[in-house]
């Protein structure tokens, strides 16, 4: 069945996107925060399970649909770019603010 690995996917992208968007702490320590979840999640891939409930869903879901880490990777780098915005000043800006997040 494929929903809970559809469920695990959004769920990761909504953690790591709560952590870059949290009002609390500096851009730096939020810039840091988006790091050690995605570095968890690496080495949680390696032992193929994890204690955190999101990672342990989205851990199961990689090595269950043998997903290719490197598109969800893509995902969380541009939703990390959200630490410290560029501005969006023209159309072309925002144009290209949405294709990168759509596209990761």
């Amino acid at each position: 069945m494929l929903w809970p690995g559809c469920w695990a996917l959004w769920a990761a992208l909504a953690a790591v996107d709560d952590i870059v968007d949290s009002r609390t702490g500096h851009p730096a320590e939020r810039a840091a925060g988006v790091q050690e979840w995605v570095g968890a999640l690496d080495a949680e891939l390696a032992t193929g399970t994890s204690t955190d409930m999101v990672r342990r869903a989205l851990v199961d879901t990689i090595v269950r649909w043998g997903l290719d880490v490197a598109d969800l990777r893509a995902s969380f780098q541009v939703l990390a770019g959200d630490v410290h915005p560029a501005p969006l000043v023209t159309w072309d800006d925002w144009r290209a603010r949405s294709r990168g997040t759509d596209s990761a």
